[in-house]
């Protein structure tokens, strides 16, 4: 009596249990030995610069990363996944087409891997690509910024909201990256009906958050060493705002001896020799 229990049970579990399907075994395999040390974002290659990362080129060369991590899944992943199943179609490993909601189980239960699979890579990006921006000084060499005079007044160039916006802005593009690659069955059968084309992992926004608001905090950590360097322009400032300008137009507006223009060409001379050497200044 048991044997015949035993025998209906296994028959129910292998038709119903896909767990245990060998190709779910080989996506997994796949997966481990050749994508699961794959990230979104390049950290490690950003970290091989010598020098200070600039704003601009180093936001392009995040999304660059990012287009060609998602280029190499669509390449590389779901074609090697096809191949598994080709090969697992001639050796009946998938239900056949007439039973189709045994069929839709077992891509459920392939959509249900490859979502996870799709949610660790990002994950972990996420969670790598925070470390390298927190990491000032060590994995990440910094950023430059430069102090700008403009309409009278000095700015930061990049500013820090335009730093806030593109180190940011690279959270959204991974989590897109993500979010749209097609389920496998689209690409092997051309009839389906019901049936999701996408594949649809979840970031949760509790973890993204988190890590956002940590990259939030470390820049406005990182302003007050900028900030604080503002003030050596202080006693420069008449040079900046105007005066200068204003009082040597009186000055030449009115009638002096040469002695006296000496002392004045010789102070701005002093100035102009002063400013790189006391201005150039990198800050950590």
């Amino acid at each position: 009596l048991w044997r015949t229990a035993y025998d209906t049970s296994r028959k129910r579990i292998l038709r119903n249990l896909h767990t245990v399907n060998p190709l779910l075994a080989q996506i997994l395999d796949l997966w481990h030995k050749h994508f699961s040390n794959l990230r979104l974002v390049d950290v490690k290659a950003l970290a091989m610069s010598e020098t200070a990362l600039e704003l601009i080129p180093f936001g392009k060369q995040a999304n660059a990363h990012i287009e060609y991590s998602k280029k190499h899944l669509l390449s590389e992943w779901l074609p090697s996944i096809q191949a598994i199943f080709v090969q697992g179609s001639k050796k009946k490993q998938i239900p056949p087409d007439h039973l189709k909601r045994r069929l839709k189980r077992f891509y459920d239960c392939v959509a249900a891997i490859m979502t996870f699979q799709l949610q660790s890579l990002c994950l972990n990006s996420i969670l790598d690509y925070t470390h390298f921006i927190l990491d000032i000084g060590m994995s990440n060499p910094g950023f430059e910024i430069s102090i700008l005079q403009r309409n009278k007044v000095i700015q930061f160039e990049p500013s820090f909201a335009k730093f806030r916006e593109v180190i940011l802005r690279v959270y959204d593009q991974m989590i897109e990256s993500v979010s749209n690659l097609p389920r496998l069955e689209t690409k092997l059968y051309i009839d389906l009906e019901d049936t999701p084309h996408e594949l649809k992992p979840v970031i949760l926004d509790e973890i993204v958050n988190e890590c956002r608001l940590k990259v939030e905090e470390t820049l406005h950590e990182q302003r007050i060493g900028p900030e604080l360097r503002v003030q050596d322009f202080d006693y420069y400032i008449h040079l900046i705002n105007g005066d200068a300008q204003e009082t040597v137009d009186k000055f030449l507006a009115q009638e002096h001896t040469f002695e006296e223009y000496k002392v004045k060409v010789a102070a701005f001379d002093s100035l102009v020799k002063e400013i790189p050497i006391e201005l150039a200044h990198v800050v950590t």
